[in-house]
């Protein structure tokens, strides 16, 4: 008690003292009241993280001046897997706690781009990869519009786990959005359905819908492997890899009806020839673009035929493709998947159909129309 102190040492007995019969955690509180610098933000957030089990550096060294200048990149979700951060405002502690968050989504940021965490990521990859980081199963229940953007395949139902509630409350809330657009007669979306209506929930949650949405199979697919228009892209892979990942064993682990859908809105979509007028550039070898070059020669008219360099190109670009991806197809089953399947005669047909409505829309109003990209098709150019 303060009275023995006394007789000992009065001038200890003027020092800070706290009883050891209230525990000895209110002994360690009472401590750190003491020693330790009041109203640092990275004393806080140190100590912050060491609840989160995790092991950060002393706050002296450089790592903390990353951490400060992430936390402001991440302000404009540049980087895949990137979350909302709590607002610096209101004193040390809120930016203490804003700059843990911050050093805790720089770890998962960083081992999603390692590993990378992707569309074509198994969902049990995904879920161990969000169960694997302090903080971030928590922030995914935050923030469930924002996990199907990067993971859409966690949309699909029942591959949520412990996920499942709040994507599912998340897609509900879409549906009821979608239902009041279309009672007050809104026509938003309906150039992207297959009804020409507006759709039954929002892009992102298409896969989770038993009609997906009424989409065209070419926006779903879009939004799949692109993202949204104002976020980061959710792959680092092109969208001629994301084909022939669909031609793979590798996307088996999608339903049957999922990877259906997903594929036939690959085949029609625009951006997944490569070399010549293509968005990939595809490589360094001779034949390189043979086979975009036949597909656009065929739009404006002339007959489409196999030729030796059209097939060489394609052998070189899957055989890339499965460097790229770590496949474990032969370059000759995704060739002849992509022969039978006849993915060229497809986007042809695509190609033809969007020219033809261009050319009509000119026709009827004697001048070019304007051009109303949809918002998922943005991005992908």
């Amino acid at each position: 008690t303060h009275d023995h102190v006394m007789q000992f040492s009065p001038a200890l007995a003027g020092r800070k003292a706290v009883s050891s019969e209230r525990g000895i955690q209110k002994v360690v509180d009472e401590i750190l009241e003491v020693i330790r610098p009041q109203g640092s933000p990275l004393i806080v957030a140190r100590d912050m993280m060491i609840e989160w089990e995790l092991v950060p550096p002393v706050i002296t060294d450089e790592y903390w001046l990353n951490v400060v200048e992430a936390s402001s990149i991440y302000e404009e979700r540049t980087s895949r897997w990137s979350f909302p951060l709590p607002d610096k405002e209101g004193g040390s502690v809120q930016w203490g706690e804003r700059l843990a968050w911050t050093a805790m989504q720089m770890n998962w940021v960083k081992t999603a781009d390692e590993v990378p965490i992707t569309p074509l990521t198994s969902p049990k990859d995904v879920l161990d990869f969000i169960h694997g980081h302090p903080g971030l199963f928590e922030t995914c229940r935050d923030y469930p519009d924002l996990l199907i953007e990067y993971a859409p395949q966690l949309s699909i139902p029942g591959f949520g786990s412990d996920l499942e509630d709040v994507i599912e409350q998340a897609y509900r809330k879409s549906c009821s959005e979608a239902e009041k657009r279309r009672l007050h007669d809104s026509r938003s979306g309906s150039a992207l359905t297959i009804t020409r209506e507006s759709p039954l929930c929002d892009e992102e949650w298409a896969l989770r819908h038993p009609a997906f949405g009424n989409y065209e199979p070419v926006y779903v697919t879009n939004a799949y492997f692109s993202g949204g228009m104002f976020g980061p892209s959710v792959s680092p892979y092109s969208h001629t890899d994301h084909a022939f990942w669909l031609l793979s064993s590798a996307s088996s682990w999608l339903p049957k009806k999922i990877h259906a859908f997903l594929f036939k809105g690959m085949m029609s979509w625009h951006v997944w020839p490569w070399g010549y007028a293509g968005l990939d550039k595809g490589g360094d070898w001779k034949s390189n673009g043979a086979l975009s070059r036949v597909l656009y020669e065929v739009v404006e008219g002339k007959p489409f035929k196999w030729s030796r360099p059209m097939k060489d190109d394609i052998r070189h670009r899957v055989k890339l493709a499965i460097e790229t991806l770590g496949l474990h197809d032969s370059p000759a089953d995704i060739l002849n998947r992509f022969i039978a399947c006849d993915f060229p005669g497809e986007w042809i047909k695509a190609e033809k159909r969007m020219r033809k409505a261009r050319s009509s829309g000119q026709h009827r109003s004697g001048k070019t129309k304007p051009k109303r990209k949809a918002k998922s098709l943005r991005k992908s150019g």
